[in-house]
């Protein structure tokens, strides 16, 4: 990793020039209570975000290319969570549903029928009890076509939800689902009955705008909403009725923040003391505030593998060139790009070439790799591939076709342009000629903007095949009728990805699932809706005496495991 004189210069700068701002906090102002301070005294945390989210559905249902659904679990609890090693445990439930206990059968027609035990002495915010007509009608808002909600896939299977008591809630299923018994913030978003239920029912479009969202939030987590600045920063304070105990850090301050330089400024101030992922400072900024920090003794870095990076070709609106629609010539444009070269140039030693989602390390990767179809360097078979299509070098050395098409192409980031710049490069070495635009985390919350680009998707996700199978969906092509909600931005529709996607969602028995997830790679490999590029490490910083934080060394089943799980454990020592 290159450490050159020119970036310890910039860091010096950014901190010496680091001023006290709405986003830029130091440490020894009144309201910034010092990390670690005398026993007894209220205990602080600054984080940073890259992004304000405007409201918490948003935050969780809506995506995005920062840390904002971690919001999520400092405010609200889900009926089951997913631990830094992903295994599920039961949250607002008492237990997690099971085969051998009854409490999960499956059904002579095919589908299937859960049963949700809550856990007793569970209140809202506001104080009032969380009972199971609290679920389902959170089942009725997350599962509603006309809520704009990224994450439908699974409530969607759900036929019905019944309150058999107040503490019971039984499911039925339309068909098998194999993680039915770990519902999480990105399977039911829980919302309370007694604040929403008038008026999700007298006005569905208004629904999303009530302050409910913002300043009058009421959740099911460890803190609670006290003060929320927009664009700068959200406070919250420890609940002393949480369900599992008191969390020990008593305010936690969510520091938005857009810019990496002033993240790594802060760092450096000890004005904050950790980031939650994604869209922080890339891994050689924050190597250096690693060994200053170590060096220190204020705190330590920890290096995670949560996602893998890709590109999504456009292939159904408007698609420019229209031969980004076939696959072959995805497959020539993946060909060309000298993967580990970009790996290392933009991760330095923990940069990996990634030729499918699942990683290396995964229990099950020597099963699955037997269906990935691999895509090494080589520009001479990426220009054979593309002249088999029609493609020739003009006067001036671009592709053309004999209509006089040309090869050029928008791409798209949200993250540094190194990575554009050197696919860029890659491309022109054989005519292919690319410009790229950035994202800015504005334009990443809004899905009708997302869902309209006629090249190439720079883009990372996480790495669970659940996650894949459902962004890849027809069912999940964004349009005006579902209000852009939709997951698959690049329009990619396959008979076959559908229902092997299908088959792996309704499997139960964990080895077939396997066979099905290599069915899956091959597929996913030949046709390239997703190209691989690489995969996307972390770095978790926990500094001024925090503890508890931990980096994530599993996979959710579900999207991205949420460092705040277990926010309520967090301390400072």
């Amino acid at each position: 990793m290159r450490h050159g004189k020119w970036a310890s210069l910039v860091i010096a700068a950014l901190v010496l020039g680091c001023a006290p701002s709405s986003s830029t906090q130091s440490p020894s102002r009144p309201d910034a209570a010092q990390p670690g301070g005398p026993s007894g005294a209220p205990k602080a945390l600054d984080i940073a975000i890259s992004e304000d989210p405007g409201n918490f559905w948003d935050a969780v249902t809506g995506g995005g290319g920062s840390g904002v659904r971690e919001l999520g679990h400092s405010v609200n609890s889900f009926l089951a969570t997913t631990a830094s090693d992903g295994a599920p445990l039961p949250r607002l439930l008492s237990e997690l549903p099971a085969i051998d206990k009854g409490t999960w059968r499956v059904l002579p027609d095919g589908g299937m029928e859960t049963t949700y035990k809550l856990r007793p002495g569970v209140t809202w915010h506001d104080g009032r009890a969380f009972t199971a007509d609290d679920v389902v009608f959170s089942w009725q808002v997350n599962a509603d076509p006309d809520v704009p909600n990224s994450n439908q896939g699974t409530v969607r299977l759900i036929s019905g939800m019944e309150a058999r008591d107040p503490s019971t809630v039984v499911a039925t299923w339309t068909e098998q689902y194999p993680f039915a018994d770990r519902m999480g913030h990105r399977d039911l978003y829980t919302v309370p009955r007694h604040l929403l239920e008038r008026t999700y029912q007298e006005t569905k479009d208004g629904l999303l705008t009530v302050p409910y969202w913002t300043d009058e939030y009421v959740g099911l987590g460890p803190y609670r909403v006290t003060k929320w600045d927009r664009g700068s920063v959200l406070e919250v304070r420890a609940y002393d009725k949480y369900f599992l105990g008191q969390p020990k850090i008593d305010t936690i301050r969510f520091r938005f923040m857009p810019d990496p330089n002033t993240m790594v400024a802060n760092l450096y101030a000890h004005a904050i003391q950790s980031v939650l992922p994604p869209g922080g400072p890339d891994l050689e900024a924050m190597s250096l505030v690693k060994r200053e920090w170590e060096s220190t003794g204020y705190g330590s870095i920890a290096v995670e593998v949560p996602r893998w990076k890709f590109m999504e070709a456009q292939k159904l609106n408007n698609p420019q060139p229209r031969d980004l629609a076939d696959p072959r010539s995805r497959q020539g444009l993946l060909l060309a790009i000298n993967r580990a070269e970009l790996a290392t140039t933009v991760f330095g030693e923990y940069g990996v070439v990634a030729d499918s989602w699942v990683h290396p390390s995964f229990k099950h990767y020597a099963r699955v790799q037997e269906g990935i179809v691999r895509y090494p360097f080589d520009q001479q078979r990426a220009s054979a591939v593309l002249a088999e299509m029609g493609w020739r070098r003009g006067a001036d050395g671009v592709l053309e076709k004999a209509d006089g098409q040309r090869f050029t192409l928008t791409m798209r980031t949200r993250d540094d342009q190194k990575e554009a710049l050197i696919i860029a490069d890659n491309w022109k070495q054989i005519g292919v000629i690319a410009s790229y635009e950035q994202q800015t985390p504005q334009e990443l919350r809004d899905r009708a903007a997302r869902a309209q680009y006629t090249g190439m998707d720079i883009s990372r996700g996480s790495m669970p095949p659940s996650t894949i199978i459902r962004s890849l969906a027809t069912e999940q092509i964004p349009t005006v009728e579902n209000r852009f909600a939709g997951s698959n931005r690049g329009g990619y529709s396959s008979a076959a990805w559908d229902e092997l996607g299908r088959r792996f969602l309704s499997e139960l028995d964990e080895n077939r699932r396997n066979d099905l997830e290599r069915d899956l790679a091959r597929v996913l490999t030949t046709d390239l809706p997703l190209m691989p590029l690489m995969y996307d490490p972390d770095m978790i910083a926990t500094g001024g005496g925090l503890t508890g934080m931990q980096p994530a060394v599993g996979t959710s089943h579900n999207g991205q495991i949420m460092h705040t799980w277990n926010i309520h454990e967090w301390d400072i020592k």
